[in-house]
């Protein structure tokens, strides 16, 4: 296991540099989990530039990284992935799956629930204490969004948030989503034929673009922009 993360500085750093670029570049962050060896975020941009986004956080953390370590290239192996979702309709699943990643390894495998439930509450490089209201909210976090269809009162909200993703210790929730799913678009069938009308099977111009990798990145640029 490749790890890019070696401290609790370092994940601080990430989360310093998540929160610049998502003011920077008005990008609402609604969950996130950090992970020795990968990160998983959640979020929403109402312009077409999430490569952008994503290229100069990446590049600025690393060369943080490098800096600090005294290393030089590339941090993240390969490309980021990205799937566009219909928001309203799994945001409760997604938010979910992303705050369980913690305990979904091997490690804890045998672990008893109680103690699931304990190390998720207490895991300090996710978003889901917030979703919890055992630690301050950071202004650039939004778990106001997800939170909406759980009650009226917050208080409500965030017992049967909590309980809901208890339920998913039950099971695989990642199961949950079909093979189409799990590729580029996340939605209801009339959500992913729009989506595959609108972005995948739009004419895309290529010729300035050079290298495969830069083809690549011009083609997930149109499947993922906010329409």
């Amino acid at each position: 296991m490749i790890k890019f993360f070696f401290s609790d500085d370092d994940y601080r750093l990430f989360l310093v540099k998540l929160e610049e670029y998502a003011l920077l570049y008005d990008v609402k962050v609604y969950s996130y989990c950090l992970m020795p060896n990968h990160y998983h975020i959640f979020l929403k941009t109402a312009h077409a530039n999430l490569g952008k986004f994503m290229q100069s956080f990446n590049t600025s953390f690393t060369l943080t990284m490098n800096n600090k370590y005294s290393k030089s290239g590339h941090l993240f192996q390969g490309r980021y992935k990205a799937q566009l979702i219909e928001t309203e309709r799994y945001k409760n699943k997604l938010s979910r799956y992303i705050h369980l990643n913690p305990v979904k390894i091997k490690a804890f495998k045998n672990t008893p629930l109680r103690e699931l439930k304990k190390i998720l509450r207490n895991y300090q490089w996710s978003s889901y204490c917030y979703y919890l209201g055992v630690a301050r909210k950071p202004k650039w976090i939004n778990t106001s969004f997800v939170l909406s269809s759980w009650g009226r009162k917050l208080e409500d909200k965030i017992k049967n948030f909590q309980i809901y993703t208890d339920k998913g210790l039950l099971k695989d929730n990642y199961e949950e989503l079909s093979p189409d799913e799990r590729r580029h678009i996340i939605g209801s069938e009339p959500f992913r034929d729009m989506n595959t009308r609108k972005y995948l099977t739009k004419k895309v111009e290529l010729k300035d673009c050079g290298s495969t990798r830069e083809q690549i990145r011009k083609i997930d640029e149109i499947i993922l922009q906010k329409h």
